[in-house]
């Protein structure tokens, strides 16, 4: 039975310590000085384990229980709840700074370059992989030995591909504690040629460019929301990944009645933390004019039938769209961006204005990113571009 705060202040001390269950395995811990402490018994990896979530009334009954549904979701993303709190900043080493606290004032001086998304992967990445191995030891005393160690383990379960982006950010880590005078070199700079080959890697599936407005027409012939329709021929016409678009929002929409069309994306929403223009083609203006009537009176442009026409649509609904119309593991969404890229180099369009519109950024002309860079010129490449797979009035009673 789930414990009530009245129960909770009625727990008395006994001689010895007792238990006092609420829901989901968390527990009081009730010691004869009269504590009263919040626990969580859990497994992992085949050790029993056991999680502290503070003392009551510190931390209230409705407190414990939101971290206990934290440590759940940590468990079931496959990652020790007393790692990633540890990873939160835990003490340091009496010998000296650990690699742990190291990396985790590295990751906070960094979080706010990173989407939110980028930041939690690669921290997970570590708490999961890194930190139980070698977090606890002095950042000093660690030697190539130690981190070719850590990351063999990785690659003896086959995420060999895990292992390297694992080295890559401990090196980052490393270099930032040479930076702070806390180690003379970094340790995991010479193994790179001691580690597992790097796995071939596998593109995600692209759609011919000839064969995408074949592939638009063909929509009408299943059953597929106005919206999911709405969404997949504006992500083939703006090229924006599909995280960017499922969180759309009218009022990022200027001048749809203009000359100069314009969709404004903050940086915070972008994978590079930059601010992006993307401009709108005649094809794009109208999905959005026509999409307008369904959703123009909520926040987000794309909202989902499942979820009442509250929230966005989720990650998978224009991938599933694929699949149900025959594209499975032929094409991705994501893939569109690779059709456009050939497309338009195969075209013979200016390299500096593709990836502009793919939102690109390397250390050469886009090292200096101006979000209105080749914007006019930029315009041209996607009108071109919307032409070629959906010819102007082609689609217009698709909604």
């Amino acid at each position: 039975m789930a414990l009530t705060e009245q129960q909770i202040r009625a727990l008395k001390p006994q001689a010895k310590a007792y238990r006092k269950g609420d829901r989901d395995g968390l527990y009081l811990q009730v010691t004869p000085s009269g504590g009263k402490h919040w626990r969580l018994n859990y497994s992992f990896q085949g050790k029993q384990k056991t999680a502290s979530f503070g003392s009551y009334p510190e931390v209230n009954l409705y407190n414990a229980r939101q971290e206990l549904a934290k440590a759940k979701d940590l468990l079931r993303d496959g990652i020790d709840p007393n790692a990633a709190k540890k990873a939160d900043g835990g003490p340091s080493d009496p010998e000296g700074e650990t690699f742990q606290s190291v990396a985790t004032r590295w990751f906070k001086l960094n979080k706010d370059q990173w989407a939110s998304s980028y930041y939690n992967r690669m921290r997970n990445r570590m708490v999961r992989d890194c930190f139980p191995e070698i977090g606890g030891k002095p950042v000093a005393s660690i030697t190539p030995a130690d981190v070719l160690a850590c990351i063999r383990k990785i690659e003896e379960r086959g995420a060999i591909e895990t292992g390297r982006r694992i080295h890559q950010i401990m090196g980052a880590a490393f270099r930032f504690a040479v930076a702070e005078n806390l180690i003379p070199f970094d340790p995991s700079r010479d193994i790179g040629s001691a580690l597992a080959p790097k796995p071939k890697v596998q593109h995600r599936a692209a759609m011919p460019a000839d064969q995408i407005g074949d592939f638009l027409k063909s929509l009408d012939g299943y059953r597929v929301d106005p919206v999911t329709v709405a969404a997949m021929r504006l992500v083939i016409f703006t090229v924006v990944r599909t995280s960017e678009l499922r969180f759309a929002e009218w009022s990022e929409f200027e001048d749809l009645d203009g000359k100069e069309p314009l969709w404004r994306i903050a940086g915070p929403k972008m994978k590079m933390r930059r601010d992006h223009l993307v401009p709108l083609s005649r094809q794009a203006v109208q999905v959005l004019k026509e999409l307008k009537p369904l959703t123009g009176h909520q926040r987000f442009v794309f909202l989902s039938q499942q979820a009442g026409m509250k929230k966005p649509i989720s990650e998978n609904t224009m991938l599933y769209t694929l699949y149900r119309s025959g594209h499975h593991s032929r094409a991705t969404t994501h893939g569109f961006r690779s059709s456009f890229s050939t497309w338009s180099n195969e075209s013979g369009w200016n390299r500096d204005w593709i990836e502009m519109c793919l939102a690109h950024v390397d250390g050469s002309v886009r090292s200096a990113y101006n979000h209105a860079l080749y914007l006019g010129q930029r315009r041209k490449l996607l009108q071109a571009w919307a032409d070629f797979i959906s010819p102007p009035g082609e689609f217009d009673d698709i909604l």
